[in-house]
């Protein structure tokens, strides 16, 4: 999306009405689009916290999957790179700004919408061992 363009984030994107017949068909098809990743819904472990974003008006619906390995990524045009990121490394760096979560990475900083996103999966993993 061009209100996005240049951030660091997860696969993602809007529901489709024509394509998706819910949030959960979203982000397999996104995924997959985006990262070359074929999810399933019954590896779909949780759907964290909605995370609204007040300047564009989006709210993001964090649906979280399981997967037995890594796939190799295979990033559309829309992509510019992708990588895989451990729970511990996101762990090791977490700093926080003004009360927000961010994350320095070796390619960027994730802030914003994604760095909330990362701190409810770290938290999930810590709190609830579900991942």
């Amino acid at each position: 999306m061009a209100e996005h363009a240049g951030q660091i984030a997860c696969p993602g994107g809007r529901y489709d009405a024509d394509l998706d017949g819910n949030l959960c068909e979203t982000a397999i098809r996104e995924t997959q689009e985006e990262v070359g990743v074929l999810l399933s819904p019954s590896r779909l472990v949780t759907i964290l916290n909605p995370v609204h974003i007040p300047v564009t008006g989006y709210t993001i619906a964090p649906h979280v999957f399981h997967l037995d390995q890594m796939p190799k990524l295979v990033p559309s045009p829309e992509v510019v790179e992708s990588h895989w990121v451990s729970t511990d490394m996101l762990r090791d760096c977490e700093e926080s700004m003004a009360g927000w979560p961010q994350y320095p990475l070796p390619w960027g900083r994730v802030w914003g919408a994604t760095a909330r996103i990362l701190h409810q999966l770290l938290h999930l993993r810590e709190s609830e061992g579900k991942i």
